[in-house]
């Protein structure tokens, strides 16, 4: 995960070999430092506020509601499993 950053390239033919992140400054939409090569076959990215959920979503999972914590959570995995970090 890097904070901060985005994605400004990929890299590869017909199959992701790996993309370039450059450090972002989200208050004045600027690119700054040099971009960084990461070699990947796959990217992940969330387009939401809290990509806790978001990415879950986006993988097909429906949203659970936690009375408790008062918050929309992803459900416990069954089949597929992901990892989430940030």
């Amino acid at each position: 995960i890097f904070s901060g950053h985005a994605v400004i390239a990929t890299e590869g033919g017909k199959a992701l070999s790996g993309f370039k992140v450059q450090r972002f400054d989200m208050v004045n939409g600027a690119l700054s430092g040099d971009a960084r090569s990461i070699h990947a076959d796959c990217l992940l990215m969330s387009g939401g506020w809290s990509p806790t959920i978001h990415l879950a979503s986006q993988a097909g999972a429906r949203a659970e509601w936690n009375e408790a914590l008062q918050a929309f959570l992803p459900p416990k995995p069954t089949t597929r499993q992901w990892i989430g970090a940030g």
